[in-house]
């Protein structure tokens, strides 16, 4: 089980960045794996520390993702330690986590 109490089974496949834009505003990452690998469309580049990308195109050999640093990207998320879910995306220059409405007054199940 992961640490929020889910029971869920992720394979994870190795993978070299190769290419990877960090300073403009629709920033994209490329990893030496691809379907011959098993990586798919919508897979999530995750490191050590986190996520960092979802996988938007997947050719045989490798594939292209958009990064954490792209201004289009939004990842769900939950905060760890309580029941707030809601999308990690970019307001203006600065990253945020939106909760919906319903969670911050209290009226989430």
């Amino acid at each position: 089980s992961d640490t929020l109490g889910y029971h869920q089974t992720y394979s994870f496949v190795p993978a070299e960045i190769v290419n990877n834009s960090i300073i403009k505003t629709q920033n994209l990452l490329t990893i030496d794996k691809g379907t011959n690998d098993g990586i798919e469309k919508g897979d999530g580049i995750i490191t050590n520390n986190g996520v960092i990308g979802i996988v938007t195109f997947a050719g045989k050999n490798y594939s292209r993702a958009i990064s954490l640093l792209n201004k289009d990207i939004n990842i769900n998320a939950r905060i760890k330690g309580n029941q707030y879910f809601g999308t990690v995306k970019w307001m203006e220059k600065i990253l945020v986590f939106a909760a919906s409405l319903e969670q911050r007054a209290g009226m989430a199940p």
